[in-house]
């Protein structure tokens, strides 16, 4: 008897649950479907969503919670083809997303990342037509951190980092948060003179941890036809999820 009692409970609470789930349509003038969403609660769209053309083709499909987009978003061309897809997180494109042509060939790829609150490009590659990376209109680097480290002190590197900006004057740091003893962070600075310079990692304990960094860049320029130089000043942020074991 408890068991049915539970059971009918249960249809009711799922019953009211879909009860509060409205379908939503919104078309254009020429009475093609513009929007086609779900909403709860009588205002907040939750679930799948999809958008389209005014001619009638699948532009957009993604997915709200609770009033805002989050996880995968894809964007379409006319023709069917995938224009553009990544992750959204609150609202905002995070991670490496990535563009193709109408012919669906991958044309570049961007990452965004959450930095002090505030959501930004990070790195941006653009492609030739033969795949090939267009160095004048992409920026990006890539840093060699192991993914299991030993405790205490450990190395990682600079492997690459390529700038838009066209200098011979270019200087490179490696700025690590590293956590000593008592929870104290201490940002260090690394540099050789290099493009490429190796870096010091501290690990206090044993387990997880998430080396945080940046890239800093200080670049030198003159004008056309001027003896003057400009500072320009850039950062890239990066971090990565590591293992740290015991030495003994």
């Amino acid at each position: 008897m408890q068991n049915k009692l539970f059971f009918i409970f249960i249809l009711i609470l799922f019953s009211c649950k879909e009860k509060n789930k409205k379908l939503q349509k919104q078309f254009y003038d020429n009475g093609n479907l513009e929007y086609e969403f779900t909403i709860i609660d009588d205002s907040l769209k939750h679930g799948i969503y999809k958008s389209y053309y005014k001619s009638g083709e699948l532009k957009h499909i993604g997915n709200y919670v609770k009033g805002n987009v989050q996880d995968s978003l894809i964007e379409f061309y006319k023709n069917g083809k995938i224009k553009g897809k990544g992750i959204i997180k609150n609202g905002y494109k995070f991670g490496w997303w990535l563009h193709y042509n109408q012919k669906g060939v991958l044309a570049g790829k961007s990452e965004f990342l959450l930095h002090e609150s505030k959501f930004l490009k990070n790195q941006s590659i653009i492609y030739n037509n033969n795949g090939s990376i267009n160095d004048s209109l992409s920026y990006y680097f890539k840093i060699n951190i192991p993914d299991t480290i030993p405790l205490g002190k450990s190395l990682g590197k600079l492997e690459l980092y390529k700038s838009l900006i066209k200098s011979e004057k270019l200087y490179i740091w490696v700025i690590i948060d590293n956590e000593y003893k008592d929870n104290i962070i201490v940002k260090d600075s690394f540099s050789d003179g290099s493009l490429k310079p190796k870096f010091g990692i501290f690990s206090s304990k044993v387990g997880l941890k998430k080396v945080k960094g940046e890239v800093y860049e200080v670049a030198f320029t003159k004008e056309k036809d001027s003896m003057n130089e400009f500072m320009n000043i850039d950062k890239k942020f990066f971090e990565k999820i590591v293992y740290v074991k015991d030495t003994i």
